[in-house]
């Protein structure tokens, strides 16, 4: 078995997976096991859509067994690097771990795109039948694709993620929510507003908006980031920051053409010290001396 180093959250050392196998999941057609090991998932990223390995787990010691996913991230070394062990074993990749929480609203972002590409515009619809699109969207992919299923996500993940507890407060958060006469509750995609209002910047000044809108981009699509910055007018934010780009340049422009007119001006008089040795030297009657091209020159033959 190959062996990795990795950073870890305390809680997962004592962690089990999650039963997987709360709801009939007969609906989606896909076989799921209920392990006691840990197992990623491969999902796709909620910037690029390209496939990334999440952790899902709950600890035992938690009293109502709250789920959490971590996103797995590894750090490549510039060369070839190796790590050695305290067992004295040396292990080939030299790249680390890092498994770090992420906020499983981010996660749901592109389901929700697979399940309805014009996801602005999609119906309501419920939990299962939202995973269920996205699982069968992909699995249409990978007919296309073929045995090379390496770029893109698996559609099996898809449905096990629709399994943990952490799904429908996520899709809350992002969703519109329509309740029917029999108490079944159908989701759409609200806004991307809804994405940044969540995490508690929408009340500060222009510029941390600002900032908080680019933080986020790092797990947005382009798409919901673009129409994220439409919600806010940043005019007066981008005139301040030219102006201040423009007296930037000022001063820089000013302090080189004090230095080239320094330049310009008198030329400062070197100094003209000499050392104790040099000025011996100057005393010195060279006239007798044979001056040093006479050391080059023919040998006259006698």
């Amino acid at each position: 078995m190959t062996s990795k180093i990795a950073i870890i959250p305390k809680g997962v050392l004592s962690a089990s997976s999650t039963s997987l196998v709360s709801r009939d999941s007969t609906k989606s057609g896909v076989e799921l096991e209920n392990t006691t090991a840990l197992s990623f998932l491969k999902l796709p990223h909620p910037r690029t859509d390209l496939p990334a390995l999440f952790l899902p787990f709950s600890s035992e010691s938690s009293v109502d067994r709250e789920e959490q996913i971590l996103e797995v991230q590894a750090v490549n070394p510039p060369a070839s690097r190796s790590w050695f062990t305290d067992d004295n074993t040396v292990l080939e990749d030299g790249r680390l771990l890092l498994l770090t929480p992420i906020d499983p609203m981010f996660l749901l972002l592109p389901i929700l795109r697979l399940a309805n590409p014009s996801i602005e515009s999609g119906t309501f619809q419920t939990i299962d039948a939202i995973f269920e699109a996205a699982s069968q969207k992909v699995y249409e992919q990978q007919l296309e694709i073929g045995e090379n299923t390496d770029d893109i996500p698996n559609y099996k993940d898809i449905i096990l993620l629709s399994r943990m507890n952490f799904v429908p407060s996520a899709l809350s958060r992002i969703c519109d929510c329509q309740e029917l006469e029999d108490s079944t509750k159908r989701r759409k995609f609200g806004s991307p507003e809804y994405v940044i209002h969540d995490s508690r910047f929408s009340n500060y000044p222009a510029g941390r908006t600002k900032l908080a809108c680019d933080l986020l981009s790092q797990y947005l699509s382009p798409w919901i980031y673009q129409e994220l910055l439409k919600l806010y007018d940043f005019k007066s934010l981008d005139q301040h920051l030219r102006s201040i780009q423009a007296a930037d340049v000022g001063v820089s422009h000013a302090e080189g053409k004090g230095k080239s007119t320094a330049a310009g001006g008198k030329k400062r008089k070197a100094d003209t010290q000499t050392s104790r040795g040099v000025q011996k030297l100057q005393k010195t009657d060279t006239s007798k001396m044979n001056k040093l091209t006479s050391f080059f020159q023919k040998k006259s033959t006698a």
